[in-house]
């Protein structure tokens, strides 16, 4: 009999969202495929499903949703919106759907990063871009719809 590892049982859903935490901020899951992390919505706005947060500056694993173009993305919302002052899991890995900004209609094969207000967007450059990747487009669309993409930050 082969032993894999031991793994920790979750007695909530990764689509669970909470006025108080039910485990520790900055616990890691993997769920279905995808590498989820435990966080607090710092925002002054709820964290919307396909949009993308950032580490706010000011503590360990919380998120906010800035309208900064181009900053490191912590991760995306998949199951769940997050309320502001409200906790939940964030996909830092694994295949997501995302929602693409009006500026640029993504290409399967582009590089992807976090564009403003949690939109996911290609940047100038497309494939060649070198900057602050977050993950790769898997399947292209027209600009402002959903579209499949891989993610990882985490």
């Amino acid at each position: 009999m082969a032993i894999y590892g031991l793994q920790q049982v979750f007695e909530e859903s990764v689509s669970a969202v909470t006025a108080t935490p039910s485990v520790q901020l900055g616990t890691e899951r993997w769920e279905g495929g995808r590498k989820y992390i435990y966080m607090y919505n710092k925002s002054t706005s709820t964290a919307s499903t396909k949009f993308g947060v950032v580490y706010s500056a000011s503590s360990g694993y919380s998120m906010t949703i800035s309208s900064v173009v181009g900053e490191q993305l912590a991760g995306v919302v998949v199951n769940a919106d997050i309320p502001t002052v409200n906790y939940g899991w964030v996909c830092v890995k694994g295949h997501v759907a995302v929602t693409s900004d009006t500026a640029t209609a993504p290409v399967a094969g582009g590089k992807l990063i976090c564009g403003d207000l949690g939109y996911m967007t290609m940047p100038s450059g497309g494939t060649s871009w070198t900057g602050m990747v977050a993950g790769v487009v898997t399947a292209g669309t027209a600009a402002t719809a959903t579209f499949a993409a891989f993610i990882n930050v985490g």
